[in-house]
């Protein structure tokens, strides 16, 4: 009988799953290209950059990931600087008692409101976080 440790290390496994990333690969670049052939061509250059990516890591969710944080990141801080936001990242012991988003009134009448963010939370999270605790509808 073979046990399920022997099992994950034989190379029928690493076969399938070369095949899974393969197809995942495949079916990510197809719809890579499927979005530039009516994207403007600024777009259609970036998702040229994102196709690589793909191929280059064999892994298109950590590449789509790695893209949503980036253009999260942007938006995020756009929003703050529009609506005169610094955002803190706490650290030490209290850092990890923070879970969402909180939004601090400015100390002065001119200055910065402040949000705390957990610490490790990705752009895109905190960016939703940010927008509700601004009341700001998702355009």
């Amino acid at each position: 009988m073979t046990t399920v440790r022997e099992a994950a290390d034989s190379p029928q496994v690493e076969v399938l799953d070369r095949a899974s990333v393969s197809l995942a690969v495949t079916r990510a670049l197809a719809e890579v290209r499927a979005a530039q052939t009516t994207a403007p061509a600024p777009v259609a250059q970036f998702l040229d950059i994102v196709a690589e990516q793909i191929v280059e890591t064999g892994d298109p969710v950590a590449v789509y990931d790695q893209v949503l944080d980036l253009i999260s990141g942007v938006i995020l801080r756009d929003l703050l600087i529009r609506h005169t936001v610094r955002m803190v990242i706490p650290d030490g012991t209290s850092g990890a008692m923070v879970t969402e988003a909180l939004l601090f009134p400015a100390v002065e009448d001119d200055g910065p409101r402040l949000l705390i963010v957990p610490r490790g939370q990705r752009p895109a999270a905190t960016l939703n976080q940010a927008r509700a605790v601004l009341g700001v509808a998702c355009p």
